[in-house]
């Protein structure tokens, strides 16, 4: 009930999510291996928790902290390439681009590269353990310097 006693009648507050995403593997050796992919998103009446944004799981950027670009939409092109230099380790190389529309940074999209390097290691017991870091060139630090890094170290366990 508003100030003069009137109920409060919210507006349309539905929301439109939608995309597509492409993604190759090329095989070079069974030791080396490398994967492409581009993935397209927008939306219609998003705010900003409906937002599109950057995670450290399904929607990656290296190097770009998880929450730190919330964007309506864009495109995201993704390059990896492994190698398998002895069993039980593979290192990874990545490299990442992101071309993102944030509202509140102007009208068109903007430019968010980044590159990470990643190691893998099989461990006793069903055990991995991988660690992977990232620099992204167009991300901000808490002082508003351009670069920034992030780290991500998993440890997985089957059973």
């Amino acid at each position: 009930v508003g100030e003069s006693g009137e109920a409060l009648v919210g507006g349309d507050e539905s929301y439109q999510r939608y995309g597509a995403s492409l993604a190759r593997t090329l095989v070079s050796s069974p030791r080396a291996t490398g994967r492409l992919e581009a993935a397209w998103m927008d939306g219609h009446g998003l705010d900003r928790f409906s937002r599109y944004g950057v995670d450290s799981f399904l929607n990656r950027l290296r190097g770009y902290p998880a929450g730190s670009l919330r964007y309506d939409r864009g495109l995201l092109l993704r390059g990896q390439a492994s190698a398998a230099p002895r069993t039980g380790l593979r290192v990874n190389l990545f490299l990442d681009a992101g071309f993102l529309h944030d509202p509140g940074y102007g009208d068109g999209p903007k430019a968010y590269p980044g590159l990470g390097l990643g190691v893998e290691v099989a461990l006793p017991r069903g055990t991995l353990l991988s660690a992977e870091g990232g620099y992204a060139f167009a991300g901000r630090d808490r002082e508003g310097h351009e670069g920034t890094q992030a780290l991500q170290v998993t440890l997985a366990k089957t059973f």
